[in-house]
Parts: structure tokens; C-alpha cells; sequence
């Protein structure tokens, strides 16, 4: 099995290094059919740490501070909510709620559905309050804080730093939460030490990657990747 998740936290790594996002995404039905959802999300989050001290300072110089701080602000509010939900529901209702929400995140990129207009205030701490959920239910703040910038006028290097600026703020408040429920046992930490090394090995070629390969195949496969992963955590 963790032969298996290696190649998975690679594959993660690699998105999140081209994309700044997706990473999540893959690993949380892959490693909750492995491992549980509170074992895999314990994991990914301490995974987490020491890749986002890889990625944020050059990307804290590119993102949009004014837009990340708020979101930030509001998303540190509900992880603990959000943990709360994946401490309490039964494993099977956690894991096929996560398939669920892959598969339709990837339905709403496949289709290029955006937002368009100015966002105001109230609609940002919302889409901040409902990433701080998902990411203390599941690990998963990325898809309504990636709606919220690939459906802006940022482009590629701005977006990519905004996202994961955001991501630092769950990723504390997700890594004190857990912490708090005990689900940093023996196991998770011994895993999370042996994934570690794939997971920043997929982010740092990743990150070559970016700028030298087609953005518009990557995405096709990497969405490819999540329909199946989605479909296969729905129905196993």
C-alpha cells in the first residue's frame, strides 16, 4: 500500500508543482481508500508543511495579497468545524463525499465554467469560509479558492501564488487542529516521513515543468487523473 500511495504522492506532487494547486485532490480519495480519511488527511496535511516552505516564498511575491489575506481570515474560522465533521462521520459517508466532490470539481474545469464580474467582499469570506471546511473535512480547500482565481483576470503566475499563499493559511490552522484530535499517531507520522521524499521529489519537477509544457494538455490529463480517482473512491 505504500509502494502504491508513493507513486500517488508523486503523481500530486507534480501537479501541485506545475499548477500551484490539485494536489490534494489526488491524494485525499487515493490515500482515504488506502488509509481512512482521517489517517490519509492527517498525512497529506503534514506532508504539507515542509513543500509549502518550498513553494511560498517566490510564490508570496506573485500573488494577490489583497485577495489572499481576506480568504485566508475567513477559511481559519471554519477548518476546525471541518474537523470536526471528519473526527464524527463514519469513514464510508467521508470517503465517497470526497469521490463525490472530485468528480464534480473536475465536471465544473472540464466544462471552462467561470465567474465573471467583480467579486465583492461578502462573496470572497464565503468562498474562504466554505475552503476552510473542505479543507478541515477532507484536505481539500483547493476548489472553490481554484474557481475563485482561474475565473479572474490573473494570469498563470499570479493565480498560481494567490492559491498557494491561501493554502499556507488552512495548512496551519488544519496542522493545529488535528493535532488537537490526536490524529497524529505513530502511523501517520512514520507515513508521512516515507511519502514525504516522493511528494517533494513530484513538486520540484513540477516546477520545472512549469512554463515548458502545454498548460492545456497537463490540464486535460490531470483531469483525466481526477475522474478516475473520484470514480474509483465513489465505488470501491
Amino acid at each position: 500500500m505504500l509502494a502504491i500511495a508513493a507513486v500517488v504522492v508523486a503523481v500530486a506532487g507534480i501537479v501541485r508543482g506545475f499548477s500551484g494547486f490539485g494536489s490534494a485532490l489526488i491524494m485525499s480519495p487515493a490515500l482515504s481508500l488506502l488509509f481512512g480519511p482521517p489517517a490519509a488527511v492527517a498525512t497529506m496535511t503534514l506532508m504539507e508543511v515542509p513543500t509549502l516552505v518550498q513553494l511560498l516564498p517566490d510564490a508570496w511575491r506573485h500573488g494577490d495579497r489583497r485577495s489572499v489575506v481576506p480568504l485566508g481570515i475567513a477559511a481559519v474560522t471554519m477548518v476546525p468545524a471541518g474537523a470536526w465533521l471528519l473526527v464524527h462521520l463514519d469513514e464510508l459517508v467521508m470517503r465517497r463525499a470526497i469521490g463525490l466532490l472530485v468528480l464534480g470539481f473536475a465536471a465544473v474545469l472540464g466544462v471552462g465554467w467561470r465567474y465573471r464580474g467583480k467579486v465583492p467582499l461578502p462573496l470572497t469570506l464565503g468562498v474562504g469560509a466554505s475552503a476552510g471546511l473542505l479543507s478541515g473535512a477532507m484536505g481539500t480547500p483547493g476548489p472553490p479558492i481554484i474557481l475563485f482565481y482561474l475565473s479572474g483576470p490573473a494570469d498563470a503566475r499570479v493565480a498560481r501564488g494567490s492559491m498557494i499563499g491561501f493554502f499556507a493559511f488552512t495548512t496551519a490552522t488544519a496542522l493545529v487542529t488535528y493535532g488537537w484530535y490526536d490524529l497524529y499517531t505513530e502511523d501517520v507520522l512514520w507515513r508521512a516521513a516515507g511519502l514525504l521524499p516522493a511528494f517533494a521529489g513530484g513538486i520540484w519537477l513540477g516546477r520545472r515543468m512549469f512554463g515548458h509544457v502545454s498548460e492545456v494538455a497537463f490540464r486535460r490529463a490531470a483531469l483525466a487523473l481526477l475522474a478516475l480517482i473520484g470514480v474509483a473512491t465513489v465505488v470501491v
